[in-house]
């Protein structure tokens, strides 16, 4: 998803979190412990506008939109600290409010909405029963019966937020019991009607901010102008259009709250030390660190998401269920992670780690237990959204390169993998259609297409075949793409035209026996003697070391460059002579180059992978790429591509898994039915497609994000500061751990099935590996974002 947000939304969410750090946090432990909820600093809320924030201007609002209600909700939230009054804020200015300004009459938005946006009275909404919580409609008892003018409502509300203090709630009674959900009407009950009461305040584990209790309703009277919108469209009407704003809004606190732990778990991992040092320097605080950053990434991107939707007047019932999911069971997992990093003090009330650690089981309960939001998602699967972003010419591209893959590249995979080898054929079937020149200028044969498009591409071929992904990914994009950022002129119209029409295959040779994710280790060496260099050394697990016509080696200087030659170079001898690592373009045809046999991988077998030899391999001046001494800079460069690249096979993988087990559960029966029928499976598929949506959505923006930034390091993104090298890291941790979950449920899924290689489902689970594992171990890239959040705090 690219998008920004406008200046207006910025500007209020820090005025927003510096309201809430300066008025809300610094009585939050004393209300805790209390378990209070304190009026006075609701009319200060008031005052900057927070609980009539979407309500329409000429009802005393400020009429905001979706998306900015759901930043600043998400700002109060990082600032106070406060679960309990960020979840009464919510209560009163979403779920309580929201039902009237969207669909009330005239006369009601009159009556009501002016004193709920000042302040003046605290609304609530009335659902949940003692005998029903997700089965709010089957199951509902409270009853309402028309006599004359007015209606008559008996039973009760539970667990409702604002209950002891509320002035008005919005409740859902039944009017007829013989439809069902069909038959629930929707209603303005003020506590002054005869028959309303309140129960006993209830003591909960957290949320002790907030105040919650049961209502009670014996022969109430509510006027029949109280129903909002017409009798018997209340709950599918008014609770949908309501739940959708509740699973965005609301949600949208857990990401002010993961990012508040977040920050302050980093800052404790930097200033506790054990053993003689930092623990932020232990691997295992690492791993807590950099999983909490992208859960985090991911989240803010769904919610974002549907709030978006909800500003263009469309319905949201899928995004915002998957948006709630995972975010909300990634606030649990964020607080319990950051309490691990806290240790004792996670169990010690003065540390805000232990209230997050209460205020966040509440998450995944309310507005749907996560097992409703999974059922949502499970009942309304539809195909993928894989190109739900792109618009126009791209889409029509998207939509052809994807058929073309499933046409033409797909039915070959099985074969490609028994027989261990990819034909030529592909690099020249996918020359044709123009995605080896996706990332290449279009002076030797290219399209110049931006990362973001190519993003899509690679998804798509990688849904279709993984080794064919790899072998032409390391041969135009691993080999290709830098030698179009730092090669010269002449070294790209030499290399760069055969290579993007499939006459010549690339490949990259960095990692060595004795140093893989230790770049910086190498042994491989370049003597320079008599004007030349000779390259000695080894490099292994390279992708096309047994079919390519040319590799990058990265190899370090021993002998200096003469003075004289750096001059030649158009540098200046007081330069220095420049040593060091060094990324040289060697022909692997040439004396000297030799290979060993095909490595038998766990996958991806279709991708020919192996060792390459270098023994005196002589090469000129004009095969150094960029500068020499500057190889590790090139490297990381690449790295920081492969890593973009990686994720998207690991969507594109997520894509195929989903699509293959959704086929077979709705073909397969056990039991008398399908097994897509069962709830077990049906869960499954719901996180499978979750999981998928979340990486997807961080792909996106991060491909967007550095075409974006044109070649810098950093770019500022909604007014912070992004990382790229951190960015791609942490897309590239979490792509590839959710890859390899999908493919492990889709094997659950297909039972004994899945262990047969006869089913593609076997194959992806070996395949998804390698994601792990390339372009950096998963360890490198927890090591990479937990220093890069280091630096932010």
């Amino acid at each position: 998803m690219k998008y920004r947000l406008p200046d207006d939304v910025i500007e209020y969410r820090q005025l927003v979190y510096d309201f809430a750090v300066r008025e809300i946090r610094p009585s939050v432990e004393a209300r805790d412990l209390a378990g209070t909820w304190d009026p006075a600093l609701w009319q200060k809320m008031a005052g900057i506008g927070l609980l009539g924030l979407s309500v329409q201007e000429e009802y005393g609002g400020s009429g905001a939109s979706c998306l900015m209600t759901t930043v600043a909700h998400e700002a109060f939230s990082e600032g106070s600290t406060d679960g309990g009054l960020t979840l009464a804020l919510g209560a009163h200015a979403i779920i309580g409010t929201m039902p009237i300004a969207l669909l009330g009459t005239k006369e009601q938005k009159e009556k009501y909405l002016p004193k709920l946006a000042s302040g003046a009275w605290t609304a609530g909404l009335g659902l949940t029963e003692p005998s029903s919580g997700s089965d709010a409609a089957g199951s509902m008892r409270t009853v309402a019966v028309k006599k004359g003018d007015r209606y008559i409502l008996n039973g009760s509300k539970m667990f409702i937020t604002n209950g002891p203090i509320g002035d008005v709630f919005v409740c859902m009674a039944i009017t007829d019991k013989k439809k069902g959900a069909f038959g629930v009407s929707v209603f303005i009950v003020e506590k002054t009607f005869k028959g309303f009461s309140v129960g006993k305040k209830l003591n909960k584990m957290g949320m002790k901010t907030s105040t919650t209790s049961e209502l009670i309703f014996e022969d109430m009277e509510v006027p029949a102008e109280n129903m909002i919108s017409e009798e018997n469209s209340g709950f599918l009407r008014v609770g949908r259009a309501t739940l959708e704003w509740e699973r965005t809004v609301l949600v949208a606190a857990g990401l002010g709250g993961m990012n508040s732990l977040i920050r302050g778990g980093t800052l404790y991992a930097k200033q506790r030390e054990q053993f003689g040092e930092p623990i932020i320097r232990f691997q295992a605080i690492q791993d807590k660190i950099a999983r909490s950053r992208y859960k985090l990434d991911a989240s803010r991107l769904l919610i974002y998401q549907s709030a978006m939707k909800k500003d263009r007047g469309l319905p949201a019932p899928i995004e915002s269920s998957i948006g709630k999911l995972y975010t909300t069971e990634s606030n649990v997992e964020v607080a319990y992670d950051m309490g691990q990093i806290f240790g004792g003090y996670c169990f010690i009330h003065e540390y805000p780690v232990e209230r997050a650690y209460r205020d966040t089981r509440l998450s995944t309960l309310g507005a749907g237990t996560s097992e409703v939001m999974r059922s949502i998602i499970a009942a309304n699967m539809k195909e993928l959204w894989i190109d739900s972003d792109l618009e126009g010419e791209d889409k029509e591209l998207f939509h052809n390169f994807r058929n073309f893959c499933q046409r033409e590249i797909a039915p070959h995979t099985a074969a490609m993998d028994k027989k261990g080898e990819i034909p030529r054929s592909h690099f020249e079937k996918l020359a044709k259609i123009g995605y080896t020149g996706i990332g290449h200028e279009e002076s030797v044969g290219g399209s110049n297409a931006s990362y973001y498009l190519a993003t899509h591409f690679y998804e798509a071929l990688a849904e279709a075949c993984g080794s064919t992904f790899f072998s032409v990914g390391a041969s135009i994009g691993l080999f290709g793409l830098p030698i179009r950022e730092y090669g010269s002129d002449a070294q790209k119209a030499k290399y760069l035209p055969d290579l993007i029409a499939g006459k010549k295959i690339g490949a990259l040779g960095v990692t060595e026996p004795g140093a893989g994710s230790d770049v910086a280790n190498i042994q491989t060496k370049a003597v320079f003697k008599n004007g030349k260099y000779y390259i000695s050394g080894t490099k292994t697990f390279i992708t096309n070391a047994p079919v390519c016509d040319y590799v990058l080696v990265l190899a370090t200087i021993l002998t200096p460059q003469p003075p004289l030659l750096i001059e030649e170079r158009g540098g200046s001898a007081a330069e220095g002579v420049r040593t060091g690592q060094t990324v040289f373009i060697v022909d692997a045809h040439a004396k000297g180059v030799s290979r060993g046999k095909p490595m038998d991988k766990l996958g991806l077998k279709g991708s020919p992978t192996g060792e390459l030899f270098f023994d005196e391999v002589e090469v000129g001046e004009e095969h150094i790429l960029g500068r020499a001494g500057r190889g590790f800079a090139i490297i990381m460069a690449a790295f920081n591509r492969e890593r973009l690249a990686l994720a998207a096979y690991s969507v594109g993988v997520m894509a195929a898994a989903i699509g293959h087990s959704r086929k077979y559960a709705k073909e397969r029966k056990a039991f008398g039915k399908p097994i897509i029928k069962h709830q077990a499976v049906a869960f499954m598929l719901s996180d499978m497609i979750t999981k998928y949506e979340a990486a997807r959505q961080v792909l996106h923006e991060t491909a967007w994000l550095m075409d974006e930034a044109q070649g810098e390091s950093h770019i500022v993104h909604n007014g912070e500061k992004v990382e790229l090298t951190a960015r791609t890291a942490a897309l590239k941790l979490m792509a590839s751990t959710y890859a390899r979950e999908v493919a492990n449920l889709a094997v659950q899924i297909f039972g004994g099935a899945g262990y047969i290689e006869d089913y593609p489902v076997a194959r992806l689970y070996r395949d998804i590996k390698l994601a792990e594992i390339g372009g950096g171990t998963s360890e490198i890239m927890k090591a990479i974002v937990a220093r890069s959040e280091s630096k932010k705090v």
